[in-house]
């Protein structure tokens, strides 16, 4: 039971930690019609910066078992107490590589130091360089990789283009 005048908390069972706001809200959706396909009445929802946080304490009192969220706005969430994370089964870095970066290091580090020691964590990446394992080492001691080889994941007949923007610049680069 809540003390009164203490927020309520909430205890997902995976945590989804995405680099950007678009990549979370796919994940949450994803997620969500995954659980809607298979008739599980399992609830989704993602956390993001720029959102007050009135409005995320309501959507909370869905009281989802999947959260995907930004790693600054997961932080604080954490901290502010409206999630906690000692219920955590899965705790997942989507992007892993993106999230090591300097401009995510601190929010990440500090959900990974309050995510149980024994809940699954899980390091999704394209690429996960030796200084990535590294960094994440504190948290995830001996990782096992699993790495899906090069043949037929992406055909031959598609062309592929990357373009990469700051965050606050990426609309005129679309419009551009």
């Amino acid at each position: 039971m809540q003390n009164p005048g203490t927020p309520e908390t909430h205890r997902p069972k995976a945590l989804i930690v995405c680099p950007t706001q678009e990549l979370a809200v796919q994940v949450a959706r994803q997620a969500m019609l995954l659980a809607h396909a298979a008739s599980v009445g399992i609830q989704s929802l993602a956390l993001l910066g720029g959102t007050h946080f009135s409005h995320q304490r309501e959507a909370l009192k869905v009281h989802p078992q999947i959260i995907a969220g930004t790693p600054g706005r997961l932080a604080d969430l954490v901290n502010m107490r409206f999630i906690d994370l000692s219920g955590l089964a899965f705790f997942v870095l989507d992007e892993a590589d993106r999230l090591f970066s300097k401009e995510y290091s601190e929010p990440v580090e500090f959900l990974l130091s309050r995510a149980p020691r024994h809940c699954v964590h899980i390091m999704a990446s394209a690429t996960i360089p030796e200084k990535i394992l590294h960094r994440a080492q504190p948290w995830i001691p001996d990782p096992a990789i699993l790495e899906l080889g090069s043949e037929g994941i992406l055909s031959d007949a598609i062309e592929h283009w990357v373009f990469y923007a700051e965050h606050r610049k990426k609309i005129d680069m679309l419009k551009k």
